[in-house]
């Protein structure tokens, strides 16, 4: 069972503050990659120390979408 599909952003919260920064920061990258990421967590995890883990939430197709989207919206007007 992959936990992270589903997790709240209490988890990221615990990550952040409850476990080794840098092995949160694998957790995390794990959790940017999953593809029914929140919103919420994605601009938690946009924010983040850890360079791969912002490269993770970049990659993320639901995020990639979202600016292809808003660049499309923004040569219409």
């Amino acid at each position: 069972i992959n936990v992270f599909n589903n997790c709240p952003d209490e988890c990221l919260k615990f990550l952040s503050s409850k476990v080794n920064p840098y092995q949160a920061s694998i957790h995390k990258k794990r959790l940017a990659l999953t593809p029914d990421l929140s919103e919420n967590a994605a601009k938690l995890l946009a924010k983040d120390n850890y360079r791969w883990v912002r490269e993770a939430v970049a990659s993320n197709k639901i995020i990639t979408n979202k600016i292809f989207t808003f660049k499309r919206r923004l040569s219409k007007q």
